[in-house]
């Protein structure tokens, strides 16, 4: 119940313009626009963008240290290729790569994208 109430509040929370995300530019990298995340009891997992080469180590969480601890998805290495996967690809982090225990409260500050889907 609890990690449900913590997904309900992530999604619900749209962050405004954030000085912590423009604190990425100190960092190499840009800052990530998710499609998408979820938490489970192992860890935090985010869909993100990709033309069909993005990987985990294309990436750096960054656990920004404030009260709720703030967490910064950032892009390291563009993704050269261009297929097309409209759902992007799933990249997750447990709690012992963030340094972070089972229940820690956390918000997720990366900008979210609305993903618009065309059938035909």
């Amino acid at each position: 119940m609890r990690y449900r109430l913590l997904l309900i509040v992530l999604l619900i929370w749209v962050p405004p313009a954030v000085s912590l995300a423009d604190s990425a530019a100190l960092m190499q990298g840009e800052v990530e626009e998710i499609m998408g995340m979820y938490v489970h009891q192992r860890g935090i997992a985010f869909q993100v963008y990709s033309g069909g080469c993005t990987t985990k180590d294309d990436f750096t969480l960054n656990v920004l240290e404030s009260n709720p601890v703030q967490l910064l998805l950032v892009r390291d290495t563009p993704d050269p290729c261009d297929a097309y996967l409209p759902y992007g690809r799933v990249i997750g982090f447990s709690y012992a790569e963030l340094g972070l225990p089972e229940g820690q409260e956390f918000i997720i500050i990366n900008p979210h994208r609305v993903m618009t889907v065309v059938q035909r």
